[in-house]
């Protein structure tokens, strides 16, 4: 985890949705309306596989971008898993090497909407072009990872992802629609140690020691 104030401060190593309903008449209401808070999310997706170090190098250029700008009171950053919970909202992503999550807390909900825009700008502009980098603010109600979802169950793992591209693709055809992508596609490397359990006490190890080290030196 990493934060930053923008009067000096530290730092220290380590999609919600909207419902509606509709009147008779035609006229839609918000259930779950946006909140006022000044907190702007960012999520920001490797591929999967990806290491922590390459994580924490696309975060910085974020925080680059984030920290330079007047409308930002605060910055956080949690590499390699979601913030804790802290609005009703906002639900903790699992850790993950791959994935990284900002707060940027602003000075009221015009800086945010001010600040979402612009960072949200820089995206488009392919200002991330390794990572697949999410902007929103935070909304009342209870969490909704994303606003349109679709499950595609099947037997063959081939057919479910040659269907779910068919899908996105239908799905970038809207105006409406930002950030179509699969939750399920990434194909990560593996690696398979095989050990000799007698050379190990030898040298004073056992398996569930060595796959630990591994797994620091991988994923952090």
């Amino acid at each position: 985890m990493r934060g930053a104030s923008k009067n000096g401060g530290a730092r220290y190593g380590g999609p919600a949705g909207r419902c509606h309903c509709r009147h008779g008449d035609g006229r839609a209401e918000a259930v779950f309306p946006a909140s006022d808070r000044p907190e702007v999310l960012v999520s920001v997706y490797l591929p999967q596989g990806s290491s922590i170090r390459v994580t924490d190098d696309t975060v910085r250029k974020v925080e680059a971008l984030l920290s330079s700008d007047d409308d930002v009171r605060s910055l956080s950053a949690y590499i390699g898993g979601g913030a804790p919970r802290f609005f009703i909202s906002a639900s903790p992503e699992m850790p993950d090497p791959a994935f990284a999550k900002l707060i940027a807390v602003t000075h009221d909900a015009k800086a945010r909407d001010r600040v979402i825009a612009r960072l949200q700008q820089a995206i488009d502009d392919g200002a991330f072009p390794e990572a697949r980098v999410r902007v929103k603010g935070l909304l009342y109600g209870p969490p909704v990872i994303w606003p349109v979802a679709f499950r595609l169950i099947g037997p063959d793992a081939a057919v479910l992802r040659e269907l779910g591209h068919a899908v996105r693709q239908e799905m970038q055809k809207s105006p409406h629609v930002r950030d179509a992508h699969l939750e399920w596609d990434d194909r990560a490397p593996a690696l398979h140690l095989n050990m000799d359990p007698a050379r190990l006490r030898l040298l004073g190890l056992t398996p569930l020691e060595v796959s630990r080290q591994l797994q620091f030196l991988l994923e952090g």
